[in-house]
């Protein structure tokens, strides 16, 4: 799947995001002629850190057999921040594919895509005991880029999806080992989960980068209702409220661009609390097979032995 193609899989796979992205960009991003840049802090050191993964990416699908094409990814996924290290915009509206942060977003594509073909290839081979590190190296890269906005949130989602029902096919033959070994790397990755919430936070630094310096009424105005529905939004409530506030502020350009970042912060939520679910689902069949292949009762081990930090419920303040 190109990138292209990539992005319209998502949009038409996400009427919300498509209603929320097409206002935000048709209405909002006409606010201004031109749009300033404002890199947030730590931009430049999260993006010089993906440069060895995007340097190495260009040579995937290069190689002959299943094999070698898979020490390649191996030795891709090796060069990814240890970190997650999401790569947020400079501009307000930007996505991922369409900025200066392309290439990451060209290099993760062809990542992912690549993995997926040796998945099939190894499935469909009957070779499983290669499928947990390349389940694992391909969880680390769209969950560390998860953050970077809201396309990238959504992808991540999508290759999650794919991924858990790979493993519920291949997780009866793996080894005792590598059944714990995962159980222990996805406990590992959610127990340092970031709220998505920071996509909106970026939006709104930039946003005030743009219009606060007017100091008008109607700016100060705009510039509450935003902040408000964010703190919200931290505390894990939804921000669809805070429409109708919006709707009270002065017609035009400058309430449009407030709704259009409502729209898409609701996407935000939402699409956050899928990626959860779908984590502590994977988390749970493994850990789930693990125990079996103990002799204990799954229901006779409390939470199945998952950190209580990981188990409490979504929409408590992070």
């Amino acid at each position: 799947m190109g990138p292209w193609r990539a992005f319209n899989w998502t949009l038409v796979s996400a009427p919300f995001l498509l209603v929320g992205w097409v206002a935000f960009s048709a209405r909002v991003l006409s606010f201004e002629t031109e749009v300033e840049r404002a890199d947030p802090p730590g931009f430049d050191r999260a993006i010089e850190a993906w440069a060895p993964f995007v340097r190495e990416a260009r040579n995937v699908g290069s190689d002959a057999t299943v094999e070698s094409r898979i020490e390649r990814l191996l030795m891709v996924y090796a060069t990814m921040p240890d970190a997650p290290r999401p790569v947020p915009p400079t501009q307000l509206g930007r996505c991922i594919n369409t900025d200066l942060r392309r290439p990451l977003y060209i290099a993760a594509t062809a990542v992912a895509r690549e993995t997926n073909a040796v998945l099939r290839s190894l499935i469909e081979q009957q070779q499983f005991h290669r499928v947990p590190d390349l389940v694992w190296g391909l969880t680390c890269l769209v969950q560390s880029l998860r953050q970077s906005d809201v396309v990238a949130l959504i992808e991540a989602n999508r290759h999650l999806r794919e991924l858990q029902q790979i493993v519920e096919h291949a997780l009866p033959h793996f080894g005792n080992d590598q059944v714990a070994e995962l159980s222990r790397r996805f406990i590992w990755l959610e127990e340092r989960r970031k709220p998505a919430t920071v996509i909106c936070r970026t939006d709104l630094t930039l946003f005030n980068s743009i219009v606060g310096r007017s100091g008008s009424d109607d700016t100060v105005a705009a510039l509450g209702v935003l902040r408000s529905a964010l703190r919200e939004a931290k505390r894990g409530a939804g921000v669809e409220s805070f429409r109708e506030q919006a709707a009270e502020l002065k017609p035009g350009p400058l309430r449009d661009r407030v709704q259009g970042l409502l729209i898409a912060w609701q996407v935000v939520l939402n699409q956050e609390r899928e990626n959860r679910e779908l984590a502590m689902r994977a988390i749970r069949l493994v850990r789930t097979e693990e125990i079996l292949r103990k002799g204990l009762d799954p229901a006779e081990v409390p939470n199945q032995g998952i950190p209580a930090a990981i188990l409490t419920d979504f929409a408590a303040p992070r």
